[in-house]
């Protein structure tokens, strides 16, 4: 049986840096997981995991729009006990849609704001996320929130929710809190 989580939240809230030390935690554990990043305008895991510098980075505006359908197809059919898709960092990206119905846990991960997000309305964007869930039919069963150094969070956040502070671009599967989020998923695999 596969089961299929599905990540998604702003831009740079660490997305691709959690699913990618995730990935790799729970492979540690010997669990046969596959990691799709969605966003086909993004190679952040091909450097997150090491497998391409950063000098050799995709312009955003080379990547065909239906590679976007190839990854969501890769992630509806993929036959992996787990599967877990990172999602691109905008909410209000129309083909999100095809994503409706195909996962069976959400991952809902954000962030505090930071001095650039004045200009797209931070408080807007962890309800805009919501709503996207709820428009694919998932519910977060995991909240991760992210911080840096001594922050506090400046949003309510669920009981539920896992906290990492200072993670920055690297694979760090064995972070206590990684760890967390690899053992929830394997908690939400096993009951279903």
């Amino acid at each position: 049986m596969t089961i299929r989580f599905l990540a998604g939240g702003q831009n740079g809230a660490g997305k691709s840096t959690i699913m990618c030390s995730t990935h790799i935690a729970l492979c540690l554990m010997g669990v046969r997981s596959l990691l799709i990043e969605i966003d086909p305008w993004s190679d952040t895991h091909d450097l997150i995991l090491g497998r391409k510098h950063s000098s050799l980075r995709n312009p955003r505006s080379e990547v065909p729009v239906d590679d976007f359908e190839d990854r969501v197809e890769h992630f509806a059919l993929s036959s992996r006990p787990i599967v877990l898709g990172d999602m691109q960092g905008r909410s209000q990206y129309a083909h999100n849609q095809l994503l409706a119905g195909i996962a069976d846990y959400g991952i809902l991960i954000t962030r505090n704001p930071v001095p650039k997000d004045e200009a797209v309305k931070f408080p807007q964007l962890v309800p805009e996320w919501l709503e996207l869930f709820a428009e694919l039919k998932l519910e977060p069963s995991i909240w991760v929130h992210t911080l840096v150094e001594d922050q506090e969070p400046l949003i309510e956040l669920p009981d539920h929710a896992i906290v990492i502070r200072d993670m920055d671009r690297s694979l760090v599967p064995f972070h206590p809190q990684i760890q967390k989020v690899a053992l929830r998923i394997l908690d939400l695999a096993s009951n279903v």
